[in-house]
């Protein structure tokens, strides 16, 4: 294996002689594309789930407040359970 790295290496400062130092730089460039983009990927991915943690730490309060209001609706089931509805006559204004 590092025989092979070592040709490679050869091989690639072989170039640098063949180029002027632009073309050089932009031989390197396309030779190492794939790595940059791999690696800009993986950065891409590490930030939109940072901020998918945030949204979730924000819909927790709310999903919270939600859970809050069914349990006070199932006391006040269970309350008109144990009492029965009362039936009350509607007045006009009552409508």
């Amino acid at each position: 294996m590092i025989d092979d790295l070592s040709k490679r290496m050869d091989y690639i400062e072989g170039v640098e002689i063949l180029f002027p130092d632009v073309q050089y730089e932009e031989f390197l460039n396309i030779r190492n594309w794939p790595r940059t983009f791999k690696q800009y990927i993986e950065d891409r991915k590490k930030q939109l789930l940072a901020k998918k943690d945030d949204l979730y730490q924000e819909m927790k309060k709310e999903i919270d407040e939600v859970f809050e209001k069914i349990a006070g609706f199932k006391v006040t089931i269970g309350e008109v359970k144990v009492k029965g509805l009362i039936e009350v006559k509607l007045e006009y204004n009552d409508e």
